[in-house]
């Protein structure tokens, strides 16, 4: 990695050479076509920094060549890859109202589609995506308008819409990429919505004919999520053996472990839960899959001390709210209810858990377990029944159904029971 970057600095510092030392020989001995071939290749080989410094030149030194609006249009994405928006929102903008743009205006709806997207202005982005659309329907990015449509609208929440765009362009697209992206998304979109049955169909009809091997990774993995959100672990982890046969980026890799050996927690195998873990290269989701396992295995006090070590090394980590959880579970076994009891309710006070939907269903039912605990009925009635109102998992349901029976009796209300 550090002799990647040794020679990209190389290459910079080269091209900064001849752009600033050699200015009059530049000028001169380079054609219009050439200064802009080595600023496309700059570009093209993601040295962005150099292409912007070298299409600025380019505007520099030919100020009426027909291709301005291109060089513009480089930088402008030149910017985006840097994820230095602002600048490249500002230029697209310049370029709409030139006459420099007007034989790639889609490409300007799209990247200014991306770049709202980025900065998550949903309807801004849906907007350019559907100018796309309406617009230029030869356009060899029309299908992507209809991916940019469809992202934005699972952005905005409207699922039924975006569903159905991915649909549209799976059935109708013959541009192998975006199919295959929008397989992809569909994966996801079924797995957020809980259509396990929809998402194992979706993949085992198209899963052969997907050509990236990430992309086929990915789909074997909402695959194995799918079998094991509907208890049967067994396959599920199946499944998650296939996929680490294939070639796969580092990170996706460790969720592959990660998932296999959750499996193997579900089905009581400690040991072998344990060598999955291991094979994490990831810390931070090393770290996790420990905490899972401690709780599994009932080492309440191994496991508390592995969820103090977590929020203190991963203070932002992306699965901070399900650490403070099992936490509380810990609590609750060891007896400490008010302790637990105060943590579910934070748990439950803390805002954007939209994307948590077991994690809040597990809280409150944790936290009427506590009422339970310490004789507070009426309370433990009302946690049980939000569970009831937001979960559909059977075995909490009838849980919950019980307790509050339960509940009911110690109170004396026996009609209600």
């Amino acid at each position: 990695m550090k002799d990647v970057k040794r020679l990209k600095l190389w290459i910079f510092l080269f091209l900064t050479t001849i752009l600033f030392i050699l200015p009059i020989r530049v000028s001169y001995s380079s054609s219009e076509e050439d200064s802009f071939y080595v600023a496309q290749k700059a570009f093209f080989d993601g040295f962005y920094q150099a292409s912007i410094t070298l299409f600025e030149k380019f505007i520099q030194d030919f100020p009426d060549s027909k291709n301005i609006g291109r060089a513009k249009l480089y930088i402008a994405k030149a910017y985006y890859f840097q994820k230095k928006y602002l600048p490249s929102l500002q230029i697209l903008k310049e370029l709409l109202v030139s006459e420099d743009s007007k034989d790639f205006v889609d490409e300007i709806y799209y990247w200014l589609s991306q770049i709202y997207l980025e900065g998550k202005n949903y309807t801004q982005a849906l907007e350019y995506a559907q100018k796309i659309i309406k617009e230029f329907e030869n356009s060899s990015l029309y299908w992507w308008g209809y991916f940019l449509v469809a992202q934005s609208y699972f952005s905005l929440a409207r699922y039924d819409e975006c569903e159905n765009t991915l649909k549209k362009i799976i059935d109708e697209s013959n541009v192998r990429k975006v199919k295959e992206d929008a397989l992809l998304q569909l994966a996801k979109l079924y797995y957020l919505r809980e259509k396990y049955t929809l998402l194992i169909e979706l993949v085992e009809e198209y899963l052969p004919h997907i050509t990236q091997e990430q992309q086929k990774g990915e789909l074997i993995f909402y695959q194995g999520e799918a079998l094991y959100a509907q208890g049967d672990v067994v396959k599920a982890r199946k499944i998650f053996s296939k996929g680490l046969k294939l070639s796969l980026p580092p990170h996706l890799r460790d969720l592959f472990f990660y998932k296999r050996g959750s499996c193997w927690l579900e089905e009581g195998n400690l040991t072998k839960a344990g060598e999955e873990f291991d094979n994490i290269e990831d810390k931070e989701l090393k770290q996790f899959s420990y905490i899972t396992y401690h709780f599994k295995a009932k080492e309440y006090h191994q496991g508390l001390l592995c969820c103090e070590n977590f929020l203190v090394n991963f203070p932002k980590s992306k699965y901070k709210v399900k650490v403070f959880l099992i936490k509380a579970d810990i609590l609750y076994e060891l007896g400490r209810i008010k302790d637990a009891q105060y943590l579910y309710r934070n748990i439950l006070e803390e805002g954007g858990l939209d994307k948590f939907r077991e994690v809040v269903d597990r809280a409150h039912y944790g936290l009427a377990w506590c009422y339970l605990k310490t004789g507070e009925f009426k309370k433990a009635i009302e946690e049980f029944k939000r569970t009831l109102k937001f979960t559909d998992n059977p075995v909490v349901r009838v849980s919950s159904q019980i307790q509050i029976a339960d509940a009911y009796q110690e109170k004396g209300m026996y009609d209600l029971a």
